[in-house]
């Protein structure tokens, strides 16, 4: 997306967030854990960073949880930052080349 096209990714960011809730409240979801406990787990008792490829994004809306995400920080990521906000997940901004971490309300 061109620089000059930014004032449209809110929009965008707001139907593709209402695509997925649509979907994602088609689905039925079953969870089964490797090392038998319960998972997403209680971040009062225990912290755990969860990883996913590209294809398995999707996979913690199915649970609801407090997560964040680190996204970077260039155009296409901030398309899905606004996504993942509009979706309820907090969203952490970071790249290596253009300023570090910068943290973004969920």
């Amino acid at each position: 997306m061109k620089r000059r096209d930014r004032w449209l990714i809110p929009f965008i960011a707001a139907a593709v967030a209402f695509v997925i809730r649509l979907w994602m409240s088609t689905m039925r979801v079953r969870t089964v854990s490797a090392d038998g406990r319960r998972h997403p787990a209680d971040p009062k008792q225990n912290r755990y960073i969860y990883s996913f490829w590209h294809e398995g994004l999707l996979a913690p809306l199915a649970t609801n949880p407090k997560i964040r995400v680190l996204i970077s920080q260039h155009t296409d990521g901030e398309v899905i930052a606004q996504i993942c906000q509009r979706l309820g997940i907090g969203v952490i901004r970071g790249s290596t080349a253009r300023g570090g971490c910068q943290p973004c309300s969920a």
